[in-house]
């Protein structure tokens, strides 16, 4: 099965116009990694895509706030009130998206391991030499009922050739 281009993900995903060029190139570089086929996984893949693109986002808002704070003399934003409840949104966002993130890589990691299972089986059995069971079956029992019969025809023989045998007196 060919990997199949994930959906227009860009258009469900706020992307910042001075932001388009890393974006085409962080999906780029996912599609290449999880190579997505069919509408399931690539609809997951979007979902993954969403998350992982927005937990960038929340580093970028974090960085952004902590600038912010060193621009007001503050060391840290969590000292800040303000900017402390912005990372505080931030934080929370991130671990959301991260949750999403896990969970959408699982699914499309299960779904891409039961296609493989799949494939592998249906090369096996189109591919395999091997005759159906019972036919195996048949055969073995033919070649039982062969070798029961040429020794039964051995044993047969032998016990005609003692009966029938010329008698020939003993002469002294």
């Amino acid at each position: 099965m060919q990997p199949a281009t994930p959906l227009a993900a860009n258009a469900q995903i706020f992307v910042r116009p001075d932001e388009q060029a890393d974006f085409d190139a962080f999906e780029s570089n996912l599609i290449a990694e999880l190579k997505p086929a069919g509408q399931i996984q690539c609809h997951i893949f979007d979902q993954l895509l969403h998350a992982a693109w927005n937990i960038r986002r929340c580093f970028a808002l974090e960085a952004e706030i902590q600038n912010e704070a060193i621009a007001k003399g503050i060391l840290d934003a969590l000292l800040d009130d303000e900017l402390a409840r912005k990372l505080d949104r931030v934080y929370r966002y991130k671990k959301t998206h991260e949750a999403t993130q896990r969970a959408a890589l699982k699914e499309l990691r299960q779904l891409q391991t039961e296609d493989l299972f799949r494939r592998t089986v249906n090369q096996f059995e189109e591919e395999s030499a091997l005759p159906p069971t019972s036919q195996v079956l048949d055969k073995v029992h033919r070649a039982i009922a062969n070798h029961r019969k040429a020794a039964l025809d051995k044993t047969k023989a032998k016990v005609e050739s003692f009966i029938t045998a010329p008698f020939t007196p003993i002469r002294q």
